[in-house]
């Protein structure tokens, strides 16, 4: 059995200067707004500290958001693993929102209805407008990699000082 080469979203916090040009485009090319608070990714920050960190779901496995939706509008492309929203189901119940365990979830004031990470269909413009690189779109398996060196690499790095 072939599966399609399932790709994500990835984050390097290090990299991220809080510019939030990840979120006003998102908002612009979803909602037609330049109102970075309609933007499906979003940066916390921590101005003090200069930490900025780019929020986006993280299309969960097993999904909290999806389990809770009482009327089935979230659902799982099954190409893809994105979950999706079905318009025309979502009542706006906001249960999905409490569930997010990263606060990924998102309500539109204008429609009360849920907003959330597509992958723009597999060609993330958060990808495209961000200059530093802090966020990507690779392949699962080449953001696992990554990660996995890098971790490796601050236990070397721990032990050698």
């Amino acid at each position: 059995m072939n599966k399609a080469m399932v790709y994500t979203i990835d984050l390097d916090f290090d990299k991220c200067t809080g510019c939030q040009s990840c979120t006003i485009a998102c908002s612009l090319k979803k909602e037609r707004l330049c109102n970075p608070l309609f933007g499906r990714i979003q940066v916390a920050r921590w101005e003090a500290d200069g930490l900025y960190v780019p929020v986006v779901c993280r299309q969960c496995d097993d999904a909290p958001c999806e389990r809770v939706c009482p009327v089935t509008a979230l659902i799982r492309d099954q190409a893809s693993q994105v979950i999706e929203v079905d318009y025309d189901r979502c009542i706006g119940c906001r249960m999905c929102v409490l569930a997010c365990p990263f606060g990924a979830m998102l309500v539109n004031p204008h429609t009360l209805k849920i907003i959330k990470c597509d992958h723009c269909q597999g060609d993330p413009l958060c990808v495209k407008v961000c200059q530093n690189e802090a966020i990507k779109y690779v392949p699962l398996t080449e953001a696992l990699r990554a990660k996995r060196m890098a971790s490796s690499q601050r236990v070397l790095d721990s032990i050698s000082t």
